[in-house]
């Protein structure tokens, strides 16, 4: 797979600069000094305009805690004037050197967008702190090494009915308009409902165990522990080798992983039933807007520009 991997070389000079990016940034936060480390390393870039969507601003705001909505406010009403747009989540950091790396593949006419590579920033604690964190930084590197999947035909994972993401509905968007991507189908979209790990692999054991029914019994248990090995120390891990190998200690998580594995099966089957919850979970006034993704509205006021420093 990684011939397919879509990674461009620096190039040594480039026709575009900071000054040709503006970046977007949907947020809930509702305290700015939680922004400040997202925010600071974002101008340290020097973008042309950095522009924050909050939902808590008396003045500027987008009504809906809504993702799409509010990314969409901002490029209205021509507040974006650059060749370059980069929308970015309010809880990451740019590093100092982003900008040329960014850059560089648009040296290329048919290049319409990208994705960066991204990994999550590591914390001491308490185990159980120490896990999620893992867990996080797991599901990132899974993510970068997908990319190698969509470059095989230009496909996306973000599949939804729901009017949630930026790159949910830029997917959405393109398929419509007769993109197509017959590989990641299969690889991705098909997988995702038919990876279901705990049954999966109970399946793959039985039916190993009972196909060699006739076979001498040292054999049969030779095979089934072949079997388990490939399935544990293989199947399970090769998606994770880029973080092994830039932290060793980190392979006492694999048993977290497989059992999170088994879990997130669960998690599956959870939000195929509940396709059509659109509330955000995780804020106290999440129903509030269940029915809204469904509703076409544009009575927002204008985003909050960001320029300059932050005022140290």
């Amino acid at each position: 797979m990684a011939q397919w991997y879509g990674c461009t070389l620096l190039a040594v000079t480039t026709c575009l600069g900071s000054e040709d990016v503006t970046g977007i940034i949907p947020t809930i936060h509702n305290r700015p000094e939680e922004l400040r480390y997202s925010l600071e390393s974002i101008l340290a870039c020097k973008p042309a305009k950095l522009i924050l969507v909050t939902t808590c601003s008396k003045q500027w705001r987008q009504r809906c805690a809504n993702k799409r909505l509010q990314i969409s406010k901002a490029l209205e009403d021509g507040h974006v004037k650059t060749d370059i747009t980069v929308l970015a989540d309010d809880d990451f950091e740019w590093p100092s050197t982003l900008m040329p790396w960014l850059l560089t593949p648009f040296e290329d006419d048919r290049m319409g967008g990208i994705g960066t590579c991204q990994r999550v920033k590591r914390v001491d604690g308490d185990l159980a702190t120490r896990i999620f964190n893992w867990l996080g930084a797991a599901y990132i590197e899974r993510r970068n090494e997908i990319s190698a999947t969509h470059n095989i035909d230009g496909g996306t994972l973000c599949m939804y009915i729901l009017n949630a993401d930026d790159d949910n509905f830029i997917t959405r968007w393109l398929v419509a308009h007769r993109n197509r991507q017959p590989w990641c189908t299969y690889a991705l979209h098909i997988a995702t409902f038919t990876s279901l790990a705990f049954v999966v692999d109970a399946l793959l054991l039985f039916s190993c165990w009972w196909g060699t029914g006739n076979w001498e019994p040292r054999n049969r248990r030779s095979l089934l522990g072949a079997e388990i090995a490939f399935m544990f120390g293989f199947s399970k891990v090769v998606k994770l080798v880029g973080l092994f190998r830039r932290n060793p200690s980190d392979i006492m998580f694999l048993p977290v992983s497989i059992l999170f594995g088994y879990f997130h099966g669960l998690i599956k089957i959870y939000a195929l039933c509940t396709l059509n919850k659109t509330s955000w979970g995780s804020r106290e006034d999440g129903n509030n807007h269940n029915a809204f993704p469904k509703i076409h509205a544009r009575k927002a006021k204008v985003p909050i520009p960001v320029t300059g420093d932050t005022g140290k």
